[in-house]
């Protein structure tokens, strides 16, 4: 009977890379904004963080939901709300994955914590929040490891602690590259080159059209 092979060992910066690659990868892919993605630890009043994603909304998700000008049974309010709730999961799925379950570091529970404040301010009762945040852990999960992302992880991750911080718009140039390279991988460099061709000109067609009507 084959023994399972043993994951290696990571260190915890080498953990906190992914687990804040995961949060930063979600981010770009959900579109929720940010400002940048850092491995360096930052002490505050409140807590030690060993690594934090930027973003421009308050990071405490229901102080969030409480300013937010329309109700949250509106689609586009509710879409809003479970987007931040996975970008929140992300990280502990993609520290899960390369590390294993039983050793996600301290952060995990922060992201817990708030990803519930938020489930809490959207569902009806206990049963449908319980619900609902199982159900978020499961896609946030299947959208960290799926091949094309999971390379996008990794390169953010080497990234990450190559430089220790990286601004939003380099982890989308990462995340674009990764993307690229993958694709190359499946179809050939020759067939993405002529797809990006494509692309090019048609942008350009539209672009013209829209001159032309003006």
């Amino acid at each position: 009977m084959k023994r399972k092979a043993r994951r290696k060992r990571l260190t915890r910066l080498e953990r906190t890379a992914y687990h804040e690659a995961g949060h930063a990868v979600a981010h770009v892919l959900l579109h929720v904004p940010f400002s940048y993605a850092t491995i360096e630890p930052e002490v505050s009043d409140a807590r030690t963080s060993l690594g934090h994603v930027r973003s421009p909304l308050p990071d405490d998700l229901q102080e969030w939901a409480a300013s937010a000008e329309v109700p949250s049974t509106e689609y586009r309010q509710w879409k809003r709300y479970e987007n931040r709730i996975l970008v929140r999961l992300s990280g502990e799925m993609a520290e899960c994955r390369i590390a294993g379950p039983r050793r996600a570091r301290g952060g995990v529970g922060n992201d817990h914590r708030e990803a519930k404040k938020a489930a809490h301010a959207i569902c009806g009762s206990k049963k449908e929040e319980s619900a609902y945040l199982t159900w978020l852990r499961i896609r946030a999960g299947n959208i960290i490891t799926s091949p094309t992302t999971w390379r996008c992880v990794e390169a953010v991750a080497k990234a990450l602690l190559d430089k220790r911080k990286l601004s939003a718009r380099r982890i989308r140039e990462i995340i674009h590259g990764a993307r690229k390279a993958e694709l190359e991988r499946k179809l050939g460099a020759k067939c993405v080159r002529d797809l990006e061709n494509l692309g090019q000109r048609l942008k350009a067609t539209r672009s013209d059209r829209k001159q032309a009507d003006g």
